[in-house]
């Protein structure tokens, strides 16, 4: 582009006009043998002319070809510097911490006291891990239980309260809730659907790249029972008889 501004700046210039002009004569050519005769000299003429433009034009060129240069400077500075900071953004999102819960684990208290065995409440967990490459800090963890009446017909609103204290995780570092128990009259009443039960977990953590963003991630789930929650007929291994169903999407972000 450069060069093609220069050579329109050089030809379409008065002075080298007037030079062609008095150098160059064309008349009028017998037959195309002549007329080829006559391209070395076409040539030079140009060759001069287009010297003694730029000899007599030097400082105006040279003063052009500065400011054009440090146009294209400018630009290039700036397309340098976006593509650093992108690199950055990239390198930072692929390097920082990423901090997920990985749903729900169960387990029955079977106690063994009386005559028979009998169960006497559910207990319910939530592992998380860091799958980023750097280690999260000021890693804050929540576990909720909801129990709604099913006449109600609500949606369950959990209630983040900044209560515990913070912790440290490294990078594949793996952390476990606190555990939320549900008795068994409760499960009783989800049996025979009287009552609906959602539990949540809810991550808070801060990476080292840019320590003022609190990143989060949130789960839900709905429990659903696969029989009797106090049948313990062959359950003295704590066989889990829960399922638990993803309730809306899981929430993941800065």
């Amino acid at each position: 582009m450069l060069v093609a501004l220069c050579v329109w700046i050089v030809y379409s210039s008065g002075t080298f006009q007037e030079c062609i002009q008095q150098n160059h004569h064309p008349g009028t050519y017998q037959d195309f043998e002549e007329s080829i005769t006559k391209v070395p000299r076409i040539i030079g003429v140009y060759r001069l002319c287009t010297g003694t433009f730029i000899h007599k034009n030097s400082e105006i060129i040279i003063a052009a070809f500065t400011v054009i240069v440090g146009v294209g400077t400018i630009f290039l500075w700036a397309a340098t510097r976006a593509l650093v900071c992108g690199t950055e953004r990239v390198s930072q999102t692929q390097l920082r911490a990423f901090i997920f819960a990985k749903g729900f684990e169960q387990a029955t208290n079977v106690f063994t006291d009386r005559a028979q065995p009998y169960i006497k409440e559910y207990v319910f967990w939530s592992k998380i891990e860091n799958v980023g490459l750097t280690t999260a800090t000021d890693v804050k963890i929540w576990i909720l239980k909801k129990i709604l009446p099913t006449s109600e017909d609500r949606e369950p609103n959990f209630e983040w309260r900044n209560e515990g204290t913070s912790a440290v995780i490294g990078p594949r570092g793996i952390a476990q809730t606190s555990f939320v128990t549900i008795p068994l009259e409760n499960m009783i009443e989800l049996w025979e659907h009287r009552v609906e039960i959602y539990l949540a977990t809810r991550i808070e953590y801060r990476d080292m790249f840019n320590p003022s963003v609190v990143h989060h991630h949130e789960q839900c789930a709905i429990l659903d029972l696969l029989r009797h929650p106090a049948d313990v007929e062959n359950d003295t291994k704590n066989l889990p008889r829960v399922m638990m169903r993803g309730y809306g999407r899981e929430n993941s972000a800065a």
